[in-house]
């Protein structure tokens, strides 16, 4: 009964009156390298333990590896076995040499779509686990092009964020899970604009005994960049309000399709980013780019 009230509740908020929230700040472009075309699309970002970065092909069935300091170039191509069928590689996050990596498909209205844990090898990487992720806590299901589209790890926790999206009181959300260990929570992530979806995630431990998240929100034209604050675990569904947000326009030129992000520094009321972009949109494939991102003093979305 819920989760059909959720579903109808959406639908109707998500055709009437929801109207884009302003930004509280702008982020800047520090640096920019491109690091080739020869890749099948690329998604998801995150740091290694030997301070480089891994990136997913999203059909490719290869983790990217980039390593040399502050403009990294690929230096290393891993296949994975043991890879499902008919799956996209959307997003992934790193714990070790222990890897979880989001997925989608093109099958129409989803009631689910994989989580994957790889393990990760010298030269190759292997699929050792899958879950199954339920859109239906949200009253959802994925349509064609949508899943899992980001995955970050904080401490013993890991937060997996998807595109399809529901609407209640004139705010729109994207469905979201907290796990750890077994214990898997559904929450909601809010949005700030009418067609936004969730395209990132990277979070780290805060003071509070929680966690602190940032994310890409997207469609198009959109590219923001926008703050939760996760209070420790709870075991029912919470829904998290951005608390502050960023226009990326300034940051990404010739506007890119920014695919995944992950935090390179904190410092104050500053913090600087890695975003990866997309080489293989819209049927058009070029440069794939790294973007170092730096975040302006924030402010709270009004």
């Amino acid at each position: 009964m819920w989760a059909a009230a959720a579903w109808i509740s959406g639908f109707l908020c998500a055709c009437s009156g929801i109207e884009d929230q302003p930004v509280g700040g702008q982020a800047e472009l520090l640096a920019q390298n491109d690091l080739g075309a020869e890749l099948a699309g690329v998604s998801g970002l995150t740091p290694t333990e030997s301070g480089g970065w891994l990136a997913v092909e999203e059909r490719g069935e290869r983790l990217v590896l980039l390593e040399g300091g502050p403009t990294p170039q690929v230096v290393g191509l891993l296949p994975i076995a043991n890879l499902p069928e008919d799956v996209d590689l959307e997003s992934i996050a790193a714990r070790g040499r222990t890897l979880t990596v989001g997925t989608e498909s093109q099958s129409p209205r989803r009631e689910t779509d994989l989580l994957l844990t790889l393990e990760l090898g010298t030269d190759s990487a292997a699929v050792v686990d899958r879950r199954e992720l339920h859109y239906g806590h949200f009253g959802l299901t994925a349509g064609t092009n949508q899943g899992i589209e980001a995955v970050c790890t904080s401490g013993s926790e890991l937060f997996v964020g998807a595109e399809p999206t529901g609407s209640v009181d004139g705010r729109r959300r994207a469905a979201a899970w907290r796990i750890q260990g077994d214990t898997v929570v559904p929450i909601w992530l809010g949005l700030t604009t009418r067609e936004g979806k969730l395209a990132g995630l990277t979070c780290a431990p805060s003071p509070d005994g929680g966690t602190t998240l940032w994310g890409i929100e997207r469609h198009y034209e959109t590219r923001r960049i926008l703050r939760w604050s996760a209070p420790p675990m709870a075991r029912w569904l919470q829904e998290l309000p951005p608390d502050a947000s960023w226009d990326l326009d300034p940051a990404l030129p010739g506007a890119p399709n920014p695919e995944g992000i992950a935090l390179v520094a904190v410092d104050g009321d500053r913090a600087t980013f890695a975003i990866i972009v997309d080489n293989d949109h819209g049927g058009e494939k070029g440069a794939t780019t790294l973007y170092r991102v730096g975040l302006a003093p924030i402010s709270a979305p009004r």
